[in-house]
């Protein structure tokens, strides 16, 4: 990605006046952004980003109590 394709992409992020001084990606003062803009801006550390949420894998256990 060139300089100017980020500074183009950088320019699309808009954010209403009343939103607080720190920013997170999925808060509601974002104005039509793309996704592919907030991965940016996290990985410009201009933004905090979403904390991900890990999912157990596999099948849950059977109840295995004898009756």
């Amino acid at each position: 990605m060139t300089y100017a394709e980020l500074m183009d992409d950088l320019s699309s992020a808009w954010r209403k006046s009343d939103a607080p001084e720190t920013v997170v990606t999925n808060d509601e003062y974002w104005v039509h952004t793309l996704k592919s803009v907030h991965e940016e801006l996290e990985t410009l550390g201009l933004s905090e980003p979403v904390p991900k949420q890990h999912k157990k894998r596999g099948r849950k256990p059977k109840n295995s109590s004898p009756e």
